[in-house]
């Protein structure tokens, strides 16, 4: 029967016992038993995170639960792949508003083409109309954008 022998990768198989006088392992043995307990923790906590990800909680909340910021929590446990959840939504937010704007702005060029039409008639109108569209748009753009856009 023949024994393997496993290779031991810390390199204390090349120091010599007539050369270093013998000492307790107890140190080196509580070190790599730390190491490995760090290990899990990261693994448990990678695995929270997740967690708590999936159940919808914020990156400012992830961040609260470790001290630190959301940017940070992010930074050391987010997926580069996946969108900030909180930017998308300030964009919707953004663009539910612009949208809403261009109603507001859409219904208040249909007023300035009915008085366009009663004080000029049909040509008053289409110039008034293709103005508003011009400007609804515009408008839209610079909502969205959040950046100030001359109408065309």
């Amino acid at each position: 029967m023949t024994t393997k022998q496993k290779h031991d990768a810390t390199g204390l198989d090349a120091v010599s016992p007539a050369t270093h006088p013998s000492r307790s392992a107890e140190h080196f043995r509580r070190i790599i038993a730390a190491a490995e307990l760090v290990d899990a923790a990261n693994v448990e906590l990678r695995a929270a995170v997740a967690a708590a990800r999936a159940a919808g909680d914020s990156w400012a909340v992830i961040g609260a639960a470790l001290g630190t910021t959301r940017q940070a929590a992010f930074q050391r446990f987010g997926d580069p792949e996946e969108p900030d959840a909180e930017a998308r939504a300030r964009a919707a937010v953004r663009l539910v508003d612009a949208i809403q704007r261009a109603q507001d702005l859409a219904a208040e060029a249909e007023h300035l083409v009915h008085e366009v039409a009663a004080l000029g008639g049909r040509e008053g109108v289409v110039r008034a109309r293709s103005g508003r569209e011009r400007l609804v748009k515009a408008k839209a753009r610079s909502a969205i954008t959040g950046q100030k856009v001359k109408p065309s």
